[in-house]
């Protein structure tokens, strides 16, 4: 059970992740749903896992954009297949 708590400052979230849903699990990565964004009413935010149960990234609305973006979690190394799988997620709610 994942009992890691993050703190998103910029963004004035709190998460914890032992109590959020699990949306998308991949081989490394795992997708969860935070909730309804706090800053844009009808979105969500979700946060993206490591293997090892930290918090790497970021997937929310921005309204720049009018569309879902990833914030990763700064000092954290992504493969190619790691932000393929971001990008599909993303893809998928951007539709």
């Amino acid at each position: 059970m994942l009992l890691y708590l993050c703190q998103k400052i910029m963004m004035n979230y709190h998460f914890k992740l032992n109590t959020m849903k699990e949306v998308k699990k991949y081989k490394h990565i795992t997708i969860f749903d935070a909730g309804e964004s706090k800053t844009h009413q009808g979105t969500k935010v979700f946060v993206v896992v490591s293997r090892d149960g930290d918090p790497i990234g970021y997937i929310n609305w921005y309204n720049g954009w009018v569309m879902y973006v990833f914030e990763a979690e700064p000092n954290t190394i992504w493969s190619s297949s790691c932000l393929n799988d971001v990008k599909e997620f993303m893809d998928e709610q951007n539709k």
